[in-house]
Formats: structure tokens, C-alpha cells, sequence
């Protein structure tokens, strides 16, 4: 199988393969000197249809507009060239791929996999692997095929309840001519028979879990495949016509015959048969699968194409949940499991639709098996004529991907958080989170299924309970938490068969966390005007797809649409024509830059957002690029990493997406903050397309609380300005007095307007004097200029009366919290205007109007105080 670059046009009319006569096993192999192998750019239906004028046999599953691999004839390759077609001859010969296909490696580390092995040669390597450890292995005959042969299987498990235990299926070969697929069935079984006793996760695996292998399905083709013709995909159905062959691939049950990804025409790659399950491979391999229903999983291995293809749940969308979230999940784990072997690369994609007829489709909709079809080397440079060499190294990383999914079904069940799990909660408020609890091999106790919250400075864990909404669908309740406190979390169920899951797995000693912050957004730019962005950096090397701020035109890479509701523009990599080409203006030879304007952020708790368009997926080079987020503390002189999208993973397949970047988790926010934005093709062959729009800066903060001056003596407010805003006002409230909304001048009097102090020019404001009364709440409120400040000031209550702690070794000491003589005597040494004694403007008590002067009125209420006496002050409301 292979799938199309880009398949906008599907051709069911002309999907026809070469109609050569009923061939039988003793005629004579057939020979490809000098056919060539091209792949061929097709940009219309005109062009699709020229094409396959030329060339029927497509190395692709459908035909249609995108680069499709073809085999030319030499006799053909005159009318390929004067077609105007684009094309790239990627082999001059395939008859030479052929005969170096059967050549046996020598430097193999496994010999049996040296070379590429034929039906009966895999059916003896079963039969060793049976006598190696028949405690592991039964073989398994799964069904005779149209020709009479035995399609045989694998057993592989050591649990003693293999019938009731959770199961795997894999299969390969169901096309005859890819013969990759067989050799990567039997690695699998080879390493895990082989690994039982050395390695400890194949243990735990095979002691929970019994893997069906069946290597080869269509076998009487696979054989006419060796003997006869190599290129040859179908079985051997006798369909009455000079064109043999049914597709297996599109003879199952579900959406059978449903839409042109098959063919009712026998001459065609992809004909179907006569109906559903009319062919014996079809119908035996179903009833295998039928009489197993603890089989959870399967894998159809094709080639070529190097992708993990997901089912979608209808024409155009994904399955529902569970299945949404497993399937996105396990794609991308597979997919680091793959390229951690040796680097390759595979996409992770939903299928589109439902193949029409299609194994993967029919276990998945019809059975409810998680499935998938698995693409195994190359991306096409040599297609369906893979050299021996890339045997085991296509085996390898892909048994490390089986081994992902099958540790991901020895869990009973687990945990799902379909809202996501909040890393950050508003202050004082409960938050309602969705929790799903999915049955993967085993079920749970619905009634053990319970949920813990700790908030702030609580050392226990609180029981909190899970809410059931039925079926799967949990919902638990974060405790509410004082700004700045982290919320801890985590979820605990017991399965039905015994055994206890937490999430997270540790929990309590490791937890789910989330902080109580307030947000504010203070710049959000929809790019409908532009505030200072810039395009190009040092080592932009780019020749297309230029950063550039446009309403888009859109191609399957690149959207058509901004992200803004109400928006047009946003910032895109290039921009093509109206009904262009993919990649017609998509990023090539380097890197393109976009640069956020520079932002001061000094002092704050910043959290960038963004929404990013990013398609790295298609092409002859899919999946082989990166989107790097950097930033800069110092103006762009230099830069650090702040993310990393792609290779592959989410977000490289196109669509909006959301992002978020707390940049002190990056570097200590500055006044001369930067970001930069950086898309790259350095390969020859890859689409790559971005786009950036709606771009926030939000402040994480606690709002500034209020402050409670406490006692009959607490008569005052010591306000410590705050770093980073210039300038700045400061307002004081009370809850306590309506009245009192007055702005602060830096000697502490009021204003009905705002008085802008800079940090340098003011050090601490003293309120005082009548504006402060006992027992009474107060909010000191920082605005800057453009709007209220997150950083809060600081703030302290002072006792009236209090003006010095003690006169040591020539200098004075701060205040010391009681009013004493020593108080008394500095005011009267400063009301005696004596230099020496320090200046002390919050013991000016004068009612209603502070003078700023020290006065034997002030000096009077001071020995007041010192007394024990209580001032009676006036209003609290500023007059």
C-alpha cells in the first residue's frame, strides 16, 4: 500500500493496472529492464488523466493531483517527455532493484533476515521458532486460500489464561508485492520468543498478553509474486476476464464498494471483488478474528510510505472518544519509539475517511479494535523494491513500536482528562474538571474510583470524591486556593480484577499540580494592523515562503482562513495563487524568521500566547522539518530555545493551533524581551507551510490584597513602590469607607487625579494622619500607564507615634513598633530642627491637613501616644 502525497482527485475510472493475461505459476518470470521509476507531478485533472494515458501502473493507492510514483516503460518514456509533465526519474531500471532484492547480505547480524524470504521459507522459520519454545509458541492454520495453501500463524504468549487474556493481532502481506511486511511480522515474533528470557519488559509483556501473528495473507499471490511477477498486488482470483485478481485490501465488510478508493472494474489495483468477504483470505482471517473477541488491537503492515495510519470515524472525522484521544496518543508515542532506533521518520495520521473495504477500517468500525495500518519503509526511493539491507532496520523500529501499544493494553484501564489537566486555577475559586476513566484491557470498580486535593499550606490530602456522569465520564472538583498557592492532585481506582491505578503513577509521592494566578491580558494582536513585527534574521537563507502579512490563500498545507473570528489577516509562510499548486509558494532553502516587536516585560510573570498554523506532512520528504519558538532577554542579541515543533508529533499536520509560554520558565522576563518565530526546509522535496495569529501577553499575578491596620495605635501605611513600571500612580480604597478612592501624591496626601511618581524619585509613601483609622481593610493599587499594574506594591502598617528604634554609632535606626522615649525624644530634637535627628513626616499628625512640619501640636500628640492615649482622628475620607 502506498499512500498519495496529496490526493485531491481520485480517478476510480482510470485506476487500472496493467491487463496482462492469466499468467500461472510456470510461466516464465517476468522481466523490467529498463521500466523506469518515476515519480511525476500532476496539477490538474487534465494532468491525471495524461498520465495515466501514458502509465497505468500508479505505486500509489489512488490516483490524483500530488507528485504519484508511476513505472514507465522505456517505450513510453518518449510520450512521458513530450507531455510537459513534471517528473523525476528516481530509477532508470527497476529490473536491477529486482534482481538486488534477491541477493542474500552477508553482514547481517541476524542471517535469516539477510534476505527477503518466500512462503514456505517463513512457514519453516514458524516451525523453528515452535520447536525453539513450544512453553511460547503454537502454530496456527488460519485458512485455505482460493489456490488450496494454508495461510498460516502464530500464537505467541505465557500466560496460562491465553484465551481470556488481552490480545494482539498483526498481520502483513495482504498486497503480494510488499515484501517488507512478512519479514517485519516475523522479527517481531522472533524477538519476542527470543527476548522472554533476557528481556524484562517482553516478559511482563508476554506474561499478560497474547500476541496473533499471522506474517503472509495473500499467499497464493506472495507466491505468483516470487515465481512470476514480482510487481504483482492482488490474489489470484479468476475473475472471467483477461484481468486476474481481487484487491484484499478492499474485500472487507464495512463500506464496502462505498466510494472510489476501490473499483468495481477487475483490471483495477484496487478492484474489490464480487462482494463483501467473497474472497477465502477475507473470510477465513475474519472468522480467526471473530472467535478471539479479547483481541484489542491490530496492525495491518503495508509499504510503503513510512506512516501509521488511524481510522477516522466518518468521511472527514476523527472517531469519538476514548478512541480520539488513545489514537493521538499511541500515534505519537509509536512514532518517538520508531525514530528513537534510527531516526526515521514516520507520520502519525488519521486515514482521512474509512477505507472503502479496508482490513484496518473493518476491525476498527465493525469490531471496535483499535487499528491501524502500518506504511513501513521507504518514502519512495525505492518503493516496493526495498534492498535487503533495510530489512532489519525496518524491523527493528517498528517492534519498538509494538511494544508501545502492547504495554499501553497490559493496563486494566486509565485515567483521561479530556479538558486537559489545569496547570493553573483562579484564586478562591473550585474548579470543575472532567475526568474520564477508559477501560483498556480490564474494567473499574466504578464504586473504588475517587479523587485527592490538597490546597496551599495543607499538609493532608482531602478525600474529595468523584461525581459520576455516567458511563465513563467522571467529574472531580479542585478545592479552591489562595492566590500564588498550588493546588495538588491525583486520581485513584481499583480494577475490577484487583490492583490499584493511580494518576499520576507514584501518586502521592508524585502529583498533579496547579497554581492559583490571576491573568490579565495586556497586549493581544489580532495582525489586522501591524505594531512593529519584522521579517529576516542572521542566516535566513529561504528562496520561497518568505514571512509575509496577508489574508491567506489556502492549500491542504496552509490555511485558508486567519485564526480571528472577526479577522483577515494574519502572518503566513509566502503566498501562492488562487487554486495553486501545493507548495507553490511554501517555505524552501533554509530558514524564514518572524520577530515579535520588542516587549517590556521587567518584573512580570508573563505568558505568552499565540496560535500557530504549522504543516510539515506532505511532499516527497514528509515529516523531515521544524518550527523553532526562541527568545531573547537582551533586545535579540542573544537567543534560547523556548520550543520545538516537529519533526513530528502534534501540531505538524496542519490546523490552528493554541500555545502557551510562560517565559520565566525560558529566562528572567526583561524590558527588552523579543520572540522569534523560525520555519525550516533545509531537504529537497517537503512541504512546509506556517502561519501565526492572535498573539497575547498575558501577566500572571495576585491582585493586591487588602491591608488591615490593626489596633487602636496603627494609624499609618508604609508603601514600598514597585520595580519594573515607570511611571506609575498609586490609588487607595477601603472596602471598609466607599468614600475613600483617592490617589497618593509621594508625601502621602490626596488627589482626585492620578499623580504619576517615578521609582527613583520616591522611596516610600507614608499615609497618614487622618486618612487611616483602626481596624480598618485598605487596597493599595498600582496603575501604570497603560492600565493597572500586576505588580502590586508592598505595603505595611506603621503605629503612629513611632518614629525611631534607637540612635547608635551616629545614625538612626528604622522604627521599632512601640512608641517610647526615645521617639519622643527625636521628635523634639527635629521640632528643635536639629540636623542629627532623622526626618520623621509620619509623626506630622496634624488634623485633616498634615503640614509637613513638626509643631508642638504634633510633639503633644505624640506624648499622647506614648501615654496610651488614642487620638481621636477625624473622617477617614479624604475632604
Amino acid at each position: 500500500m502506498r499512500r498519495c502525497q496529496i490526493t485531491v482527485i481520485l480517478v476510480a475510472a482510470f485506476a487500472c493496472a496493467v491487463r496482462p493475461t492469466l499468467a500461472q505459476p510456470s510461466d516464465a518470470p517476468r522481466r523490467y529492464d529498463d521500466h523506469r521509476l518515476v515519480h511525476v507531478t500532476l496539477k490538474n485533472l487534465a494532468d491525471v488523466d495524461a498520465m495515466l494515458n501514458i502509465s497505468r501502473d500508479y505505486w500509489s493507492e489512488n490516483v490524483g493531483v500530488g507528485v504519484i510514483p508511476f513505472r514507465v516503460s522505456p517505450e513510453k518514456m518518449g510520450e512521458l517527455t513530450a507531455s510537459g509533465l513534471e517528473f523525476n526519474v528516481v530509477h532508470d531500471d527497476i529490473q536491477i532493484l529486482i534482481e538486488q532484492q534477491r541477493v542474500v547480505r552477508a553482514d547481517q547480524a541476524v542471517a535469516w533476515f539477510a534476505d527477503f524470504k518466500r512462503y514456505e521459507k517463513v512457514n519453516a522459520y514458524i516451525d523453528l521458532l515452535v520447536a525453539l519454545r513450544p512453553d511460547l509458541v503454537t502454530k496456527l492454520d488460519v485458512g485455505l486460500t482460493l489456490e488450496g495453501r494454508m495461510i498460516h500463524g502464530m500464537r505467541i504468549s505465557a500466560t496460562a489464561a491465553a484465551e481470556n487474556a488481552p490480545a494482539l493481532f498483526f498481520n502483513g502481506c495482504q498486497h503480494a508485492r510488499e515484501w517488507i511486511t512478512p519479514m517485519t511480522n516475523m522479527y517481531i515474533a522472533d524477538q519476542l520468543v527470543r527476548g522472554y528470557d533476557t528481556d524484562p519488559q517482553v516478559q511482563s509483556l508476554l506474561d499478560q498478553l497474547v500476541f496473533y501473528i499471522v506474517p503472509i495473507v495473500n499467499v497464493d499471490g506472495h507466491v505468483y509474486a516470487w515465481d512470476v511477477e514480482r510487481l504483482w498486488r492482488k490474489n489470484r482470483r479468476d475473475s472471467g476476464s483477461a484481468c486476474p485478481g481481487v484487491d484484499n485490501n478492499r474485500n472487507w465488510g464495512f463500506n464496502w464498494g462505498d466510494d472510489a478508493s476501490s473499483s468495481s472494474d477487475p483490471c483495477s489495483n484496487g478492484y474489490r471483488g464480487t462482494g463483501p468477504f467473497s474472497e477465502p483470505e477475507n473470510q477465513a482471517v475474519r472468522d480467526f478474528i471473530l472467535a478471539r473477541p479479547k483481541i484489542l488491537a491490530h496492525i495491518d503492515f503495508h509499504s510503503y510510505g513510512q506512516i501509521l495510519i488511524s481510522p477516522h470515524g466518518d468521511v472527514g472525522g476523527q472517531p469519538p472518544e476514548p478512541d480520539r484521544t488513545t489514537f493521538q496518543m499511541l500515534n505519537i508515542q509509536m512514532r518517538e519509539a520508531i525514530f528513537s532506533v534510527h531516526g526515521e521518520v514516520y507520520d502519525g495520521v488519521p486515514s482521512g475517511r474509512y477505507l472503502s473495504g479496508g482490513f484496518a477500517t473493518w476491525t476498527h468500525a465493525s469490531e471496535g479494535i483499535l487499528s491501524w495500518t502500518f506504511e513501513l519503509r521507504d518514502n519512495g526511493t525505492y518503493g516496493f523494491l526495498l534492498p535487503a539491507d533495510q530489512i532489519l532496520p525496518t524491523a527493528e523500529e517498528n517492534y519498538a513500536a509494538i511494544k508501545v501499544l502492547a504495554s499501553f493494553l497490559t493496563q486494566p484501564f486509565e485515567f483521561r482528562y479530556p479538558d486537559g489537566r489545569p496547570t493553573r486555577v483562579a484564586p478562591d475559586t473550585p474548579r470543575i474538571m472532567p475526568i474520564d476513566i477508559v477501560d483498556i484491557s480490564g474494567a473499574v470498580d466504578q464504586a473504588s474510583a475517587t479523587f485527592f486535593a490538597r490546597a496551599g499550606s495543607d499538609s493532608a490530602f482531602h478525600e474529595l470524591g468523584l461525581s459520576s456522569l455516567g458511563g465513563a465520564n467522571y467529574e472531580a472538583v479542585l478545592p479552591a486556593a489562595s492566590c500564588g498557592s498550588i493546588v495538588g492532585y491525583f486520581s485513584r481506582a481499583s480494577a475490577a480484577s484487583g490492583g490499584v491505578i493511580f494518576s499520576p503513577a507514584g501518586a502521592p509521592s508524585v502529583l498533579h499540580q496547579a497554581i492559583a494566578l490571576d491573568v490579565s491580558t495586556i497586549l493581544y494582536d489580532t495582525m489586522e494592523t501591524d505594531p512593529g513585527w519584522t521579517v529576516g534574521d542572521v542566516g535566513d537563507g529561504a528562496t520561497t515562503g518568505i514571512w509575509t502579512r496577508v489574508d491567506p490563500i489556502g492549500t491542504a498545507a496552509q490555511p485558508e482562513d486567519d485564526h480571528t473570528p472577526t479577522g483577515t489577516l494574519c502572518w503566513v509562510t509566502g503566498q501562492g495563487t488562487a487554486g495553486g499548486a501545493l507548495g507553490e509558494n511554501d517555505v524552501d532553502g533554509g530558514k524564514t524568521t518572524l520577530l515579535t516587536p520588542v516587549l517590556d516585560l521587567a518584573g512580570a510573570d508573563a505568558m505568552i500566547s499565540y496560535w500557530l498554523w504549522y504543516s510539515n506532512d506532505t511532499g516527497n520528504a514528509p515529516s523531515s522539518d521544524t518550527f523553532f519558538v526562541d527568545v531573547s532577554v537582551d533586545g535579540g542579541g542573544s537567543w534560547i530555545s523556548a520550543e520545538t515543533v516537529g519533526p513530528t508529533g502534534t501540531g505538524t499536520s496542519g490546523g490552528w493551533m493554541y500555545h502557551e509560554l510562560r517565559i520565566s520558565d525560558v529566562a528572567s522576563p526583561s524590558a527588552n524581551t523579543q520572540l522569534r518565530f523560525v520555519a525550516t526546509d533545509y531537504g529537497d522535496g517537503s512541504v512546509v507551510e506556517a502561519a501565526i495569529d492572535d498573539f497575547g501577553v498575558n501577566m500572571l499575578y495576585c491582585p493586591p490584597q487588602p491591608l488591615r491596620v490593626i489596633g487602636e495605635g496603627s494609624r499609618y501605611l508604609r508603601v514600598t513602590p514597585p520595580t519594573g513600571f515607570d511611571p506609575v500612580a498609586l490609588r487607595l480604597t477601603s472596602p471598609d469607607h466607599p468614600c475613600l478612592d483617592r490617589y497618593l501624591g509621594a508625601d502621602g496626601r490626596a488627589s482626585e487625579t492620578a499623580v504619576l511618581l517615578m521609582p527613583d524619585d520616591w522611596g516610600t509613601v507614608l499615609v497618614h494622619g487622618p486618612k487611616i483609622t483602626p481596624n480598618s481593610m485598605y487596597n493599595v493599587i498600582v496603575e501604570s500607564l497603560g492600565g493597572t499594574s500586576l505588580e502590586e506594591a508592598s505595603a505595611t502598617t506603621a503605629i503612629w507615634g513611632d518614629a525611631i528604634g534607637s540612635f547608635q554609632d551616629g545614625g538612626w535606626t528604622p522604627p521599632d513598633g512601640t512608641v517610647d522615649i526615645v521617639d519622643i525624644t527625636a521628635s523634639l530634637d527635629r521640632f528643635r530642627s536639629l540636623l542629627l535627628a532623622p526626618v520623621m513626616p509620619w509623626c506630622d499628625s496634624v488634623p485633616q491637613t498634615p503640614d509637613g512640619i513638626l509643631t508642638i501640636v504634633d510633639i503633644t500628640h505624640m506624648l499622647d501616644a506614648f501615654r496610651g492615649e488614642v487620638y481621636p482622628f477625624a473622617d477617614p475620607c479624604f475632604r
